[in-house]
């Protein structure tokens, strides 16, 4: 499916550097994904735009765990994605292990 697709092209696509997939209504299985491209020493991104999907709080646990070793990605935009504490705390957590990333929307996260 589209999940599969985009990590196929996130893998093969070295040239590849701004990429937004927002409003898309992208679920879990889309992050979980992502986060397999993101996570891969190969990937060429530096500019991840994933606000207004469907990730939630799993969704959101996956990719900021494969953010904690990424070494190209700057920005990134995962607002609007219904995080919840879980997803708000495994951002916390890959922020403290990440020194490249500058920025990151993570407004509208429903984090308490």
């Amino acid at each position: 499916g589209a999940a599969a697709a985009i990590k196929a092209m996130l893998l093969s696509c070295r040239c590849l550097h701004t990429l937004d997939l927002s409003h898309n209504g992208l679920t879990a299985a889309a992050a979980f994904a992502v986060a397999a491209a993101v996570a891969h020493p190969n990937t060429s991104l530096t500019s991840l735009n994933l606000s207004w999907n469907l990730f939630r709080k799993t969704g959101v646990e996956e990719l900021a765990n494969a953010m904690r070793n990424n070494r190209t990605i700057v920005l990134l935009n995962i607002s609007w994605n219904g995080a919840g504490p879980r997803g708000g705390l495994a951002l916390g957590v890959m922020l403290s292990k990440n020194a490249i990333l500058r920025t990151l929307d993570a407004s509208q996260k429903g984090i308490d």
